[in-house]
């Protein structure tokens, strides 16, 4: 009986210990600090994964097009971040080769100088993000 008994209390202090350490916490205006810091520091992150979405899309438009006016900036401007240079230069260098692999096997003239101009603009980006 003892024994039972003593089980009882022991748990009934560990459940008051809990529910204590619950309140101090909830109560403890530090907790609030952090958990506002936090949060900004959360929100900072979803922010900065945003940019990166972004430049991403816009790297691939840029790449997919090559010869777009724009194209050659938009790759310049953020292939000589150097954050995000060996992304941007692995990228091209994988789109010149299946670009040139294709140029290979396409028997038809005038598909071939269009495969040309966007190997010819591929190496171009790669050469303007190499020199910066």
């Amino acid at each position: 009986m003892k024994l039972v008994t003593g089980s009882i209390i022991a748990g009934s202090v560990a459940c008051l210990l809990s529910l204590t350490t619950l309140i101090v916490l909830t109560l403890n205006p530090v907790n609030e600090i952090n958990n506002t810091f936090d949060t900004e520091v959360v929100s900072k992150k979803k922010e900065e994964q945003q940019a990166i979405g972004e430049m991403v899309q816009q790297l691939q438009i840029a790449i997919n097009s090559p010869t777009d006016g724009n194209a050659l900036q938009t790759i310049s401007k953020f292939g000589t971040d150097s954050r995000y240079y060996l992304m941007v230069r692995g990228w091209l260098v994988q789109k010149v080769r299946g670009t040139e692999s294709r140029l290979q096997a396409q028997k038809s003239q005038s598909k071939r100088e269009v495969l040309v101009t966007e190997v010819d603009a591929l190496k171009q980006a790669i050469r303007a993000i190499d020199l910066e």
